[in-house]
């Protein structure tokens, strides 16, 4: 379910709130204002809470992980929205982790329909 610090698959079946939600809210409100974000992250520096006693507000990705979240969650209904021009960004962290994050999140078919080559 949960471990410290990482989200897992299986509880984001059970949140009681579509984190998507808030994703599209925050595209809307700048939308509103004249503001028209071009691209989103899953998360900052999604490698950060995957390292032990790094005790900084962040959650953890494993590349499969996010993949899975990009396949599954956050593209098909970005991509159902006004907002379907929007990109999204696999890994906004340090770029030693090319190209194996890339190579991690991309695994499937689906996965990179919805994020840049």
């Amino acid at each position: 379910m949960v471990t410290p610090d990482i989200l897992t698959p299986s509880y984001i079946h059970k949140l009681n709130v579509n984190p998507i939600n808030i994703f599209y809210r925050f595209l809307e409100a700048y939308d509103k204002e004249g503001l028209r974000i071009w691209s989103l992250s899953t998360g900052n520096e999604p490698m950060n809470g995957n390292v032990p006693f790094f005790f900084f507000n962040c959650m953890g990705w494993s590349g499969e992980t996010q993949g899975d979240w990009l396949a599954n969650y956050l593209g098909p209904q970005l991509a159902a929205s006004p907002y379907n021009d929007t990109v999204i960004l696999a890994l906004d962290d340090q770029r030693f982790h090319l190209p194996g994050w890339p190579q991690k999140v991309s695994k499937g078919n689906l996965k990179m329909d919805y994020i840049p080559p």
